[in-house]
């Protein structure tokens, strides 16, 4: 009796350790059926939700998913638009002041050019006249521009006054096509993607390449701009050094024109190491 009582235990021991070290292919067999979920450890909340909802590409390229983005984005404004008249027509005037306020706020909505921009090309955009309602934007836009980059910015509100002034130029730009400050507002809009709050390079790109467009001359250093951020910036010597030739051959600045002879001849010394302490600001 007291032989069999010390082995039961052994035995449970035995059998625990035994499993323990195998694995328990039926526990195995149990799991290997069971479906397993990739892991999603270091993907964003888009790319988790996403890969959740598993979005059918199909046989779609990039031009085609960009298009019916764009797309879907205009029918939905046009939505709007049609909600808004309807409450107008009836009266339904603080429903009418959101749907209102919905479109402003849709408008300003950064369109990244996905497939290059092509609004600089467009024949809609012409400054080509005096518009009260823009010069008035213009105006608020450069104060609150001024005041979030001044000491009152860095003292409080800075980023918020900041954001204000991009959504007026930028509504300047899309309201008045037509009005004479579309290529100034085009240049300070670049300004702010290219500040640190933002950090936007190519849309600042793209935004000192409208006002040049829109004004070839322009006295704003939009060219001179456009070589910082891609000196700087983007890392495309080549490209900053082209447009730093064309500042010194064109530009009416003479701190600007120093400031490229000096850069040209330092990206050009491949002896050379020297380098600016520091990005240059605008002058």
């Amino acid at each position: 009796m007291f032989q069999i009582g010390r082995a039961a235990p052994l035995t449970v021991s035995a059998a625990l350790m035994i499993c323990a070290f195998s694995g328990c292919n039926s526990m195995d067999k149990k799991d290997a059926t069971a479906p397993q979920e990739p892991p999603v450890m270091g993907k964003s909340p888009h790319e988790t939700a996403l890969a959740k909802a598993q979005v059918p590409l199909g046989s779609r390229g990039e031009v085609e998913l960009v298009e019916d983005a764009q797309r879907m984005k205009d029918e939905y404004r046009q939505a709007l638009e049609t909600l808004l008249a309807y409450y107008r027509r009836y009266g339904y005037y603080e429903k009418g002041n959101w749907a209102e306020r919905e479109i402003d706020e849709l408008r300003s909505v950064t369109r990244y050019p996905y497939l290059g921009d092509h609004t600089a090309a467009s024949a809609k955009y012409e400054p080509k006249e005096t518009l009260a309602e823009a010069d008035n934007l213009f105006a608020e836009a450069r104060k609150l521009h001024e005041e979030a980059t001044g000491l009152g910015g860095l003292l409080g509100g800075g980023k918020e006054k900041l954001k204000k002034a991009l959504d007026t130029y930028r509504r300047i730009i899309e309201r008045y096509p037509t009005s004479d400050k579309i290529d100034e507002a085009a240049f300070y809009a670049g300004e702010i993607y290219a500040s640190d709050p933002y950090k936007e390079y190519t849309l600042a790109i793209n935004f000192y390449q409208r006002c040049l467009n829109w004004n070839p001359s322009t006295e704003l250093p939009a060219k001179f701009r456009m070589a910082v951020v891609y000196d700087y910036h983007l890392r495309d010597r080549e490209k900053a050094l082209a447009l730093y030739k064309e500042v010194i051959d064109s530009s009416g600045n003479r701190s600007n024109v120093r400031f490229a002879q000096e850069r040209v001849r330092q990206i050009t010394d491949r002896a050379s190491h020297e380098a600016p302490d520091a990005e240059p600001g605008v002058r």
